[in-house]
């Protein structure tokens, strides 16, 4: 699995569309190339989940208005680059930002 807690300006997002996926082409929309992209919403505390995932490095992505994508950021305000995630291991974020 894995988990990460969506926040800005020291608050929790919610509702937000959250796509994750392991092949990455840049396209309009993130992980359009990618057959096996998989979707969720941020809970009401900013929480998201993805479970049952292949050992991959991932790419994190939030919708945050409209059609507009955009990266994750660590808790430093940095890129967060592609996450490994291996099979039958528990990822956790912690609290991630969104890329302003």
């Amino acid at each position: 699995t894995l988990t990460a807690v969506l926040m800005r300006d020291g608050k929790p997002l919610a509702d937000m569309p959250v796509v994750i996926c392991a092949l990455d082409y840049a396209l309009d929309t993130p992980c359009a190339g990618d057959p096996d992209f998989r979707t969720t919403r941020t809970a009401a505390d900013g929480t998201f989940t993805f479970t049952d995932l292949p050992r991959a490095a991932y790419s994190i992505h939030v919708q945050i208005e409209n059609d507009e994508w955009t990266y994750l950021t660590d808790a430093d305000g940095y890129f967060l680059s592609p996450v490994l995630v291996d099979a039958g291991s528990a990822v956790d974020l912690g609290p991630v930002g969104v890329d302003e």
